[in-house]
């Protein structure tokens, strides 16, 4: 006579239960490292270009001031601009436009006042030959981006020596 076949579970042996945890635990500690290196890589991405995200308003007598074209010029690298929503917010990004931020470092800034996407009715805004009439405002010192977020405020000052792109006439 044959014996039955039986199957003896030993409990102080490693059962599939155990192995299964551990092939989890594995995993998981896998995909934490493979986590931390993707968010190290994205941080490397700003700090490799040496290009920092760069946001703000601008401002004039309190107000937010829309349609204006922001300028920044580092003292080296690329440059980079924006134009300000009906808020006053901007978001730079590289004038050539492969990259959001600027440079991180010093920063000559450059606000142009009288772009506008509406058409312009009042006679103040526009030249004799119908040209739009642009006002620069150079802030006096210069902007610093510092590497990671950058949140700036603008402000141009209510009494500003703008210059005009308009001919003066002569005299």
């Amino acid at each position: 006579m044959t014996k039955p076949y039986t199957v003896e579970f030993n409990l102080r042996n490693v059962s599939l239960l155990d192995r299964l945890r551990d092939a989890l635990s594995l995993y998981t500690r896998r995909l934490a490292v493979l986590i931390f290196l993707l968010g190290l890589t994205s941080i490397g991405c700003w700090s490799g270009s040496g290009m920092s995200p760069v946001e703000g308003i601008v401002e004039q007598n309190g107000k937010p001031v829309p349609a204006a074209f922001v300028f920044f010029r580092p003292e080296k690298g690329k440059s980079s601009a924006a134009t300000t929503d009906a808020n006053g917010r901007y978001v730079l990004s590289s004038v050539s436009g492969e990259m959001q931020g600027a440079v991180v470092g010093s920063h000559q800034v450059t606000i142009t006042l009288g772009i506008s996407p509406e058409p312009v009715s009042d006679g103040k805004t526009v030249t004799n030959d119908g040209a739009l009439k642009l006002s620069q405002y150079v802030l006096p010192e210069p902007v610093i981006v510092k590497s990671g977020g950058n949140n700036i405020l603008l402000v141009i000052p209510s009494e500003t020596s703008t210059s005009s792109t308009e001919p003066t006439p002569e005299k």
